[in-house]
C-alpha cells in the first residue's frame, strides 16, 4: 500500500451514524480521497437495499457478531474481508440493546461489542492510523436530569458525573478502555459527542428522530388534512428547553474530518452540532411542521398531546395511508414513538453544547437546524418511507 491510499472501515454501517458515514465517505473530503470503504453490519444488507450508489469502492459486508466471549471470533469474520490488512481508519458506530434489561446490562453489552472489535483490527490492520467513538448527552449526565448538576453548554472539559450514577454510563467504559488499548499503540483515537442526530436511514432506525417526526406529521396531515394545527407533544418546559441538533452529514463529515487532522490529539473529544447557535422545539416545531402542510402550534398549558396515544387512536388509518401512496412496508412499525417522545415530551432541560473545540479544529460547516430537518425528510420520501 503507498502512504497516499486512504482505507475506511465503518461498524455498524447500517446505523444513522454508520449509513452517513459511508455516504459522505463516498464524497468527503473530495470524491477520489478514500481508496475503498467498507461498511460492516449485523444483518444482511445490499446496496440496492441500502439506497447507496453501486460504486467498486464501497464494499458490504454482512454477519459481524461483536456480542461474543470469543474474541478469536471476530479475528476471524475481519481476516476473512478482503484486503482487510490495508485499512488505516476505523470508525466505531455500532450500539446495542438487545435483550438488555438494565443500564449494567448496556454498559457491560457495548464495551463488549467495542472490545471485541479492537481487539480484532489490532490483528488484522497493520496500517492502522486511526480510530473513532461515538458517544454523546449521555457523558454530561442528561440521562439523570433529577439527579445530577447540569451546566450547560457543555464542554468536553466537563468532569465526569459522581458516583454511583457513573457507574451507569457505558460512555465512560468504552473511553477508559480506548485509553487503554491505545497505550503504545500507532493508531491514535477520538471521541465524538454530538447531540439528538437528524438524519436518514432506509432499513428503520429505534433512534430515529427524523423518521418519527415524518411518519407521524405525514400521517397526521392524512388524518386531519392540509393546514391543521399540530400542538407541540410536550410541556411548555420542554418546548422552550435548549439543545443542539446534530445533523447526520455534519457529523459523519466531521468525524471524518477529525479522523484525518487530529492525529496528533489522541483521546479528545469533541463536540458536534447543526451549529453553534443553540435551537429549541420553540424556535424550530412550527417550520417542521411547515413541511407537511401543517401549523405547529404551541403546547396547551393544561394538556400535553401525545404522538403514542394519538398514533394508537389512529392505527387504523395507517395501512390505507401506506397503501394509497404505495409506501415502503414496515416503516410505520420500525419507528420509535418512545424515543421521540423522550426527545420532545420528556426533554423539559436545557442541554446545550459548546462547538468550540471543533472550531478550534478548523471544521466551520454548519447547517440550519430546520433544513436538516428538510434534508432528512427530503430522504425518506425519496425513499418512500412517506408521501
Amino acid at each position: 500500500m503507498t502512504s497516499t491510499q486512504k482505507h475506511a472501515l465503518v461498524v455498524g454501517a447500517s446505523g444513522i451514524t454508520g449509513y452517513g458515514l459511508l455516504q459522505n465517505l463516498l464524497s468527503y473530503p473530495t470524491a477520489d480521497y478514500w481508496t475503498s470503504i467498507t461498511g460492516i453490519t449485523s444483518r444482511p444488507i445490499d446496496k440496492a437495499q441500502a439506497l447507496l450508489p453501486d460504486e467498486v469502492r464501497l464494499r458490504l459486508v454482512s454477519g459481524l457478531n461483536l456480542n461474543t466471549p470469543h474474541e478469536e471470533a471476530v479475528v476471524a469474520f475481519l481476516k476473512a474481508i478482503p484486503q482487510i490488512e490495508l485499512i488505516t481508519h476505523v470508525y466505531f458506530a455500532a450500539y446495542s440493546v438487545k435483550d438488555c434489561e438494565n443500564l449494567q446490562d448496556i454498559k457491560r453489552l457495548n464495551t463488549r461489542l467495542l472490545s471485541n472489535l479492537i481487539e480484532a483490527v489490532d490483528a488484522c490492520c497493520p496500517n492502522l492510523q486511526f480510530v473513532t467513538l461515538q458517544t454523546g448527552g449521555k457523558y454530561y449526565g442528561v440521562q439523570f436530569p433529577k439527579d445530577v448538576i447540569l451546566n450547560p453548554p457543555f464542554k468536553e472539559s466537563f468532569p465526569r458525573i459522581p458516583q454511583p450514577l457513573a457507574n451507569e454510563i457505558f460512555y465512560y467504559a468504552q473511553i477508559d478502555l480506548m485509553t487503554k488499548r491505545s497505550k503504545g499503540k500507532s493508531w491514535k483515537w477520538a471521541d465524538i459527542r454530538p447531540d439528538a442526530i437528524v438524519g436518514f436511514v432506509p432499513q428503520n432506525n429505534a433512534m430515529g428522530i427524523a423518521q418519527a417526526l415524518a411518519v407521524f406529521l405525514s400521517l397526521y396531515r392524512y388524518v386531519h388534512g392540509d393546514g391543521a394545527k399540530v400542538p407541540f407533544p410536550g410541556g411548555l418546559a420542554s418546548f422552550k428547553a435548549k439543545h443542539t441538533d446534530t445533523s447526520q452529514d455534519i457529523l459523519t463529515c466531521f468525524t471524518i474530518f477529525v479522523s484525518l487532522n487530529a492525529q496528533k490529539m489522541n483521546g479528545h473529544a469533541y463536540n458536534i452540532g447543526c451549529s453553534d447557535e443553540c435551537t429549541s422545539w420553540e424556535s424550530k416545531w412550527s417550520g417542521i411542521c411547515e413541511y407537511f402542510g401543517l401549523e405547529g402550534v404551541s403546547p396547551q398549558p393544561d394538556h400535553t398531546f401525545s404522538v403514542s396515544r394519538w398514533i394508537e387512536d389512529h392505527r387504523a388509518h395507517c395501512q390505507r395511508w401506506v397503501e394509497e401512496f404505495q409506501l415502503r412496508e414496515g416503516a410505520f412499525e420500525g419507528t420509535s414513538w418512545d424515543f421521540l417522545e423522550s426527545l420532545v415530551a420528556e426533554s423539559d432541560f436545557d442541554r446545550q453544547y459548546d462547538l468550540s473545540a471543533a472550531r478550534s479544529l478548523g471544521f466551520n460547516e454548519t447547517i440550519d437546524t430546520v433544513d436538516s430537518y428538510y434534508k432528512a425528510f427530503d430522504r425518506y420520501r425519496q425513499a418512500k418511507i412517506i408521501p
